[in-house]
């Protein structure tokens, strides 16, 4: 079917429109903010890109946590480097001076840009109208858009994954080999390299080729005989290579820094994790990790929140406690929505089993290895591809996997959709006799295929009942009842035929949730089910069926359903079940009662016209119509739910958070940590909230509990307490700031090496030199004689820097340097900092700021050796005079492969586009097998 691209880009536009409108808060008005991790990591760390970014330079060092660290790991963390990121950072605050705001916008961009790349791939295949109107809804109302408005890493994943597969299909499925295919996958591939975000398109990758390899040998081997690709391979291979070379910096510097595992709050002690193995360790047992690539005991004990009931309930998604029902929640489900709406599950069910395309088969497997992956380590897939498939090293919760399980559903409700739009006469199964082992006992057709049916569907759903309850450690037997169902299903696939399947397995799977629903008293979930799948199956089954009884069947189930519905509000809001509570004014309670009017409204005028004028009303694209309209109330009254993943407090309406660009000043003390206010409640205190507040502290990455807030007299009771607090929470921290803290320093005398609530540049006239490996060593002695105060309190611990003696001048005897001594800042960005000096004698000048070997130092523009200080800072020789003094943050690899990165990254956005614009004309991609 011919349609109009100006209509599509309608569609796109309004479904866009609707994403923002739900968002409105947070969006325009600024009220509210995105929730959970958004806050707890995001926030912060994308406002520290903007404030940097706006004036002129890259966030290459943070100043704030751990005594100074690194900030590029963050870049690199939340993908800040991809054309959209950038583009938002830099015009947005033409538009807005709020950072909170702006984080926010730059993730509903992320959102359009994952509906786009979907609509795109998926599109050839939409050749109805229908079809590609359902799929803007799903695209931009289900839980494409609602998964990573709760969990930010699963945008940061998937985010160029579907265009990616886009340009692979056009090469290999299409046989397009022009330049502009492989140089834009090649640079939409590379853009995926910031950290482990390439992890989930490789993997994709990976399973579309095995795919073919299983499925389309053919099309692999007229691939690779193609004229010239060899040399596109080559310029592919180095475009990768040079988008790669930013990771590979961050893993060659991968041993500065650890990584603790120990995340979780201790309120877990004692307690079995959730679907385990989950995050879960005992008090008093911080374990500390390379960062990045860890051994796959600890991956599989920290790797995983995915569970059963996040698959069984994509029909009950007002089950999900995380998606704040107005219902009663049951089952332990993940934070990985999985929900593309009850009726769009129905066809994508139709798709995988009646579907028509060549690329049926693959798609399948595709679904298979990403459904088993997701689940984790209790699926037995994630632990063997980890042992042959490098990337799955650098993964971290396979619950940021859900938009690559998705895809390959949204796949198929396109095939089961385009399959119902253009079934003819024929009806939309393969008619087939059953000759399975029922159909050869008893030989009646109709008997055989109803008890096979029946067989399979009660299969199907006691696997749905057992899945519910299977908790750790007994989750690992999930596999087992899953291959228990899929065995029953092939011993009677000749007697189930494509229409015994589906219903067996679509019926079983109602059964099952339905019997889960009413065991926890969750009417909402019920009254969805019978709303938008139940009536619309039986209104297009009136439209399908060929006999009388048949057809008069389904309107009067469908009228008995939706009557029911309409009957359950009104009696609820009349009082007599908690009145109006019990309703729920709510947006998709509100929402649920305009589809059911809209269906009690055609199944009415259906059953009218049928029994007075004995004419059919609807044909079945007109049924079908009807079910679309009911899909879409359906993601309507979701969304109304899940809204509330937008509608946080902000945290600045409580804290002292910088949410507007200013330019930086320099911190001239440490706190011990910033302090917790009393006001709105999170599940967890704020992490890096040194960043957010722009305030340099100590000890801010460790969880306090309620007493946080407390004032304490001295800076040294202060940090006592911190070194008591019972949790570590910190995606990465440098090893010399780790082995600060365990140098069994007294609380007072660590506050004077943190400078906390003392001068963060200070001069000092004695040194000495140590080994760090040493230190410890000398802490025991003088603890034993009770002289370790004098180690750190007036004397600065240098580090040996080369074999020169003239860069290890000795120590003078004495403490602070004489009183004439000066410094005055000049000039500070966070990357650098001007000061002009003045000593009378030659001193050190030390910085209690982190110290990393890219630091460099010059003084009257001679360049001087920067020493590693009382472990984990940073200090020059001074000599005696005036002098002009800069330091300055120059790590050359990592900005050298940056910005070679962020030039290939716009370069692939401009030739993707051309790429897209410009396809070429063949017939297959859309084509049936």
């Amino acid at each position: 079917m011919k349609v109009n691209w100006r209509l599509e880009a309608g569609l796109l536009l309004i479904g866009a429109g609707l994403l923002l409108v739900f968002q409105w808060n947070a969006l325009i008005t600024g009220r509210t903010t995105l929730a959970h991790d958004h806050v707890y990591w995001g926030l912060p760390l994308y406002g520290f890109f903007v404030e940097s970014l706006g004036q002129g330079r890259l966030p290459l060092w943070n100043p704030f946590t751990h005594g100074g660290e690194p900030a590029y790991l963050a870049l690199f963390q939340l993908r800040l480097l991809d054309p959209s990121a950038i583009s938002v950072a830099l015009v947005g605050p033409w538009f807005t001076s709020d950072l909170l705001t702006l984080y926010v916008w730059d993730r509903v961009v992320r959102g359009i840009v994952v509906a786009g790349g979907i609509y795109l791939l998926l599109r050839p295949c939409a050749r109805h109208l229908v079809t590609r109107v359902s799929l803007v809804a799903i695209l931009f109302l289900s839980s494409v858009q609602w998964s990573h408005a709760r969990q930010m890493a699963v945008a940061e994943q998937f985010l160029l994954a579907p265009l990616v597969i886009l340009m692979f299909l056009r090469v290999v499925y299409l046989g397009d080999s022009r330049w502009r295919n492989w140089i834009a996958g090649a640079l939409l591939f590379g853009m995926s390299f910031q950290t482990y975000f390439f992890t989930g398109t490789a993997i994709l990758l990976c399973a579309l080729s095995a795919g073919f390899l299983l499925f389309q040998r053919r099309l692999i081997t007229a691939a690779c005989s193609k004229r010239a690709v060899v040399p596109r391979t080559l310029v592919a291979a180095a475009i990768l290579a040079v988008m790669l070379a930013p990771s590979v910096v961050l893993l060659g510097e991968a041993d500065r820094f650890v990584f603790p595992p120990r995340v979780i709050d201790y309120d877990y002690e004692g307690r079995a994790p959730n679907q385990g193995p989950s995050q879960f360790e005992p008090r008093g047992e911080v374990k500390w990790s390379r960062p990045l690539l860890y051994p796959y005991a600890l991956q599989a004990h920290v790797g995983s929140f995915a569970a059963p009931d996040d698959y069984i309930q994509m029909l009950a998604p007002f089950a999900n406690e995380y998606a704040r029902p107005a219902g009663r929640p049951w089952g332990k489900p993940s934070e990985a929505f999985v929900y593309i709406g009850l009726l769009p599950l129905a066809l994508a069910l139709l798709g995988a089993v009646a579907g028509r395309h060549p690329l049926r088969r693959i798609g399948l497997f595709v679904l298979v290895v990403m459904g088993l992956l997701a689940l984790g380590p209790p699926a037995f897939v994630h632990a063997a591809l980890y042992w042959v498939f490098p990337p799955l090293w650098l993964a971290r919760n396979t619950h940021a996997l859900v938009l690559f399980l998705v895809l390959p559903l949204l796949y198929f409700f396109v095939l089961g959709c385009e399959r119902v739009a253009s079934a003819g006469r024929r009806g939309v199964f393969r008619a087939s006799r059953p000759e399975g082992p029922i159909g050869r006992r008893y030989g009646a057709s109709t008997v055989a295929r109803l008890t096979a049916t029946g067989l399979f569907g009660l299969t199907v759903c006691a696997a749905v009942m057992i899945l519910s309850r299977l908790r750790f450690p007994f989750t690992f037997f999930m596999l087992p009842v899953m291959l228990t169902a899929g065995t029953v299903g092939w011993v009677l696939r000749r007697d189930l035929g494509q229409a015994g399947l589906y219903w067996g397995v679509l019926g079983g799977w109602v059964t099952g949730v339905s019997l889960l629903a009413l065991r926890a008293q969750d009417r909402t979930s019920l009254l969805f089910l019978a709303v938008f799948l139940l009536v619309p199956l039986l209104v297009w089954g009136y439209a399908s069926v060929q006999t009388r009884r048949a057809r008069e069947a389904c309107l009067i189930l469908s009228a008995l359903l939706a009557g029911g519905v309409v009957l359950h509000r009104a009696y609820a809001l009349t009082g007599s079940l908690r009145g109006v509570e019990a309703l729920g004014l709510t947006p998709g309670y509100v929402l649920a009662g305009i589809g059911t009017v809209l269906m009690v409204t055609a199944v009415t005028t259906v059953v009218v016209k049928r029994v007075v004028n004995d004419q059919r009303l609807l044909s079945r694209k007109g049924a079908l119509g009807v079910a679309v309209a009911a899909l879409c109330f359906d993601l309507l009254g979701y969304s109304g739910y899940v809204r509330g993943l937008a509608g946080w407090t902000r945290p600045d309406d409580f804290l002292p958070l910088v949410t507007r660009s200013r330019a930086p000043e320099f911190p001239t003390t440490r706190e011990a940590a910033p302090p917790v206010p009393p006001g709105p409640a999170y599940e967890q205190t704020i992490r890096y909230l040194d960043v957010a507040m722009r305030r340099a502290a100590a000890f801010s990455p460790l969880f306090v509990g309620s007493e946080a807030g407390a004032l304490h007299r001295t800076a040294g009771s202060e940090v006592a307490r911190l070194q008591e607090g019972p949790r570590a929470s910190t995606f990465l921290m440098t090893r010399s700031y780790q082995r600060l803290l365990a140098a069994a320093l007294p609380p007072d005398l660590l506050a004077e090496v943190f400078a906390i609530e003392r001068p963060l540049i200070r001069l000092r006239s004695s040194w000495v030199w140590l080994d760090e490996r040493d230190v410890p060593r000398l802490l025991n002695q003088r603890a034993k004689t009770g002289e370790i105060d004098g180690v750190f309190r007036e004397t600065v611990v240098l580090a040996p820097v080369g074999d020169s003696a003239s860069s290890r001048p000795d120590g003078a005897r004495g403490g602070m340097a004489d009183a004439r001594a000066r410094w005055t800042v000049r000039h500070y960005n966070y990357n650098a900092l001007d000061l002009e000096v003045e000593t009378p004698a030659r001193a050190v000048l030390y910085w209690a700021d982190g110290f990393d070997p890219s630091w460099r130092a010059w003084i009257d523009g001679t360049e001087v050796v920067v020493h590693r200080a009382n472990l984990a800072f940073k200090a020059v020789f001074v000599p005696p005079g005036l002098h002009a003094i800069r330091f300055e943050y120059r790590p050359v690899a990592i900005v050298v492969t940056a910005l070679l990165f962020v030039a290939l990254g716009f370069g692939g956005a401009i030739v993707g586009v051309w790429a897209l614009a410009s396809p070429r004309r063949l017939p297959r991609f859309g084509g049936r097998a």
